[in-house]
């Protein structure tokens, strides 16, 4: 047979029934609740990098943050060069081939600004910028001109020149590169 319960026990014999103390149940609660939701990190992983990417080194502090993701592979390890979109972890759409991106403008083409110019990104962030505009009036979002960039660290500078003009002149200022931490 079970023995009884304290509060029967203490009912039976005649005793008043306490209240348990929540007061200082509570106090302990949100101290803990506080400790908790002050050591919690809410940056989280932002940008998700592409495997067949051999990432620059670097020693910088700041964290990513969520923009417009493109992916310049120089298709040493994946075996097809050239500039992607990088949407929900995986390639969405090839924007330029490698041969758009390695190709080095010569001559009076090479004064030539619009010969930096790579069509299929500049119609996709274009795209990506009257949409982002749009937001920006329908929900007060500010348009921000942020965009992110991973660059395998086997593309030349060039290319990167290339990608830089591009986001510039599709009024994406703001650039980020993603990079490895070095200790």
């Amino acid at each position: 047979m079970a023995a009884p319960s304290n509060m029967r026990k203490m009912s039976a014999r005649g005793a008043r029934e306490e209240n348990i103390p929540l007061a200082s149940m509570m106090d302990i609660f949100t101290n803990m609740l506080l400790f908790l939701i002050m050591s919690f990190s809410a940056t989280g992983l932002l940008v998700n990098q592409v495997e067949q990417l051999e990432l620059p080194l670097s020693t910088i502090d700041t964290n990513p943050r969520a923009t417009v993701s493109i992916v310049v592979d120089s298709g040493r390890q994946s075996g097809v060069p050239g500039v992607f979109v990088e949407a929900k972890g995986k390639r969405e759409q090839m924007l330029d081939d490698g041969a758009t991106l390695t190709e080095v403008p010569t001559g009076a083409r090479a004064l030539d600004p619009a010969a930096m110019i790579l069509p299929g990104l500049s119609a996709y962030l274009r795209g990506m910028a009257a949409e982002l505009r749009r937001r920006e009036t329908r929900l007060g979002i500010p348009f921000d001109g942020q965009v992110t960039i991973q660059a395998d660290a086997a593309v030349d500078y060039n290319s990167i020149l290339k990608v830089l003009k591009t986001c510039g002149d599709a009024q994406f200022v703001m650039t980020q590169f993603v990079v490895i931490k070095s200790e």
